[in-house]
């Protein structure tokens, strides 16, 4: 290929590539706040750890699902939404969890109607978790919807 050709080539390859990507200034759709209608909850009493576990969880929940996730503390209304509660939050005791005996990597993720806890020892299993959750539950079932269903 001479020169020319090779120069032609290129510029007709960026002009078609600048075409599909979007300008940093264009309006992007939003997500609306809790479309998929889950929160997520931290206790209040919760560690450090245990807050940043919980917003992680809202972080890499949104950019595997594309939702926005509002992060509470316990006892603010709800408003008939699913939760996830994170750490030893009173809807985890209530549920059976006794965090208490569990050792400091231990964790447990348990199902409570249209609910979802993940909590463990201190001071790590929380973040541990909520670590299987995301890369364990959440990663490999959207692989595998989409080794199932691939897109065009």
């Amino acid at each position: 290929m001479s020169d020319k050709s090779t120069l032609a080539l290129a510029l007709a390859c960026s002009l078609a590539l600048a075409g599909c990507l979007a300008r940093k200034d264009a309006a992007q759709p939003q997500p609306e706040p809790d479309k998929l209608g889950t929160v997520i909850v931290h206790a209040t009493d919760a560690t450090a750890g245990e807050k940043a576990a919980a917003e992680e969880l809202k972080v890499y929940l949104g950019k595997i699902t594309g939702g926005v996730y509002s992060l509470l503390p316990e006892g603010k209304p709800l408003g008939g939404a699913a939760a996830i509660h994170v750490g030893r939050t009173t809807f985890a005791k209530g549920a059976g969890l006794d965090f208490s005996k569990f050792s400091e990597e231990e964790y447990a993720l348990k199902t409570v109607g249209k609910h979802l806890v993940i909590g463990g020892g201190r001071p790590n299993g929380t973040a541990n978790g909520v670590n299987h959750f995301l890369t364990r539950e959440l990663v490999s079932h959207f692989s595998l919807i989409f080794v199932l269903f691939p897109m065009a």
